[in-house]
């Protein structure tokens, strides 16, 4: 397994945006080596999840960036307490099908060349969301996925978030490397 992209602590002072955005750009660049050593037929190979395919999984990630953040971000903004499924619904585990279903079915939309062109537009979506966030902001929280998150953490779970799923994908051979 590789290293954690994630180098950013909330333990002693916040991160810059600066900080913030070459982490993102880390995620990004990671995230087109994974969809360029991804042929077609590893696109619809089972990964280790077996309730998803490399597709899925993949399409999944992307969907984090441009719904699920971005959502959490505007709702802790307005104060909102909670973006997306309550806490009670993601412990019954209607959270976790729900999601399941939608990676499949925007997946299907997708191949590993559209997936990368859609996730450098989200990127470039959510840096534009971190630029506006105001200074007073960084520590309003909402509930994402059944875990209160301050902004701060927001945009910064996005490279943990990879990083847990980036081993789950599986090529074949496994060390392939783009040529």
């Amino acid at each position: 397994m590789k290293a954690s992209l994630s180098s950013l602590s909330l333990d002693s002072q916040p991160p810059s945006r600066q900080a913030i955005r070459a982490e993102l750009e880390a995620a990004r660049i990671a995230f087109h080596d994974l969809l360029a050593r991804m042929s077609s037929e590893d696109w619809r190979r089972q990964s280790s999840i077996l309730a998803w395919t490399n597709g899925h999984l993949s399409t999944h990630i992307l969907s984090y960036l441009t719904i699920v953040l971005p959502r959490g971000v505007r709702y802790a903004q307005k104060g909102r307490r909670t973006a997306g499924f309550p806490p009670l619904l993601v412990r019954l585990g209607i959270a976790d099908r729900a999601n399941k279903r939608a990676a499949r079915w925007l997946a299907r939309r997708h191949t590993p060349t559209t997936l990368r062109a859609a996730y450098d537009q989200a990127h470039a979506d959510f840096l534009t969301l971190l630029d506006q966030v105001p200074e007073g902001d960084w520590e309003k929280s909402t509930y994402v996925l059944g875990k209160s998150m301050t902004i701060l953490e927001l945009f910064l779970v996005h490279a943990a978030h990879f990083d847990e799923h980036r081993p789950q994908v599986r090529h074949y051979p496994s060390d392939r490397v783009p040529a």
